[in-house]
């Protein structure tokens, strides 16, 4: 019986001791796991927070470029504005006028001792512009006109010495162009009236080239 008991005490003692052991590693074991979650919250936070101020940054780099954009495309839009309106201004106007223009606001008169005027007329031009139509008529017009401009331009190059022939405007069939102005010459009758006579000759070939092709002409 005593030796029983002793035995039974030793037991006890024994299982107290397991249990005790078991009890500080689950303890352990909490604590670790414990500080393991503290560590993970705190990851997941900062990752969180990481991936917020990455989608702030993507937010912010979408309006900045957005909005750089919107800014190049109205510029863009301006600098074409801007250009279609110089290429307008100097096609009805002298380089030097319209750059006064620009610059000034207005255009101050000037008084020349000695131009050339030149204007050019399409004989029957109502008679023959009522058989065609709109667009074969503005497309006529505009490719005789554009020849004039070839035309008068070799006689007005900036390596020319005899300086300028100016187209002012056209008016329905009529083209004028004047030469001593801008820059004053005393050459400019002779210049007029060679461009005049090389635009009647390129009307003579294109008359025949349009009668080969069974077309009205001008």
């Amino acid at each position: 019986l005593i030796h029983y008991k002793k035995a039974m005490a030793l037991k006890d003692s024994i299982f107290s001791e397991d249990s005790k052991k078991q009890l500080i590693r689950k303890e352990m074991t909490y604590q670790f796991e414990k500080k393991e979650a503290v560590v993970k919250a705190e990851q997941d936070k900062k990752q969180a927070v990481a991936v917020a101020e990455k989608r702030k940054q993507q937010i912010i780099l979408f309006l900045v470029s957005g909005f750089l954009l919107v800014v190049l495309l109205f510029a863009s839009f301006i600098f074409k504005a801007r250009k279609k309106s110089e290429k307008l201004l100097l096609n009805i106007l002298p380089a030097e006028t319209a750059q006064e223009l620009k610059s000034k606001g207005k255009a101050s008169p000037k008084y020349y001792e000695m131009t050339t005027v030149m204007f050019t007329d399409f004989k029957n031009f109502t008679q023959i512009s009522e058989k065609m139509n709109a667009n074969e008529l503005v497309a006529e017009l505009d490719f005789i006109f554009k020849k004039f401009d070839v035309i008068t331009s070799k006689y007005g190059s900036a390596g020319s010495p005899h300086g300028p022939i100016e187209k002012i405007k056209t008016i329905g069939d009529s083209y004028m162009a004047a030469g001593g102005l801008p820059t004053p010459n005393t050459t400019n009758p002779v210049d007029v009236v060679y461009a005049a006579l090389e635009i009647i000759k390129f009307m003579d070939e294109y008359k025949h080239k349009r009668i080969s092709e069974r077309k009205d002409f001008f």
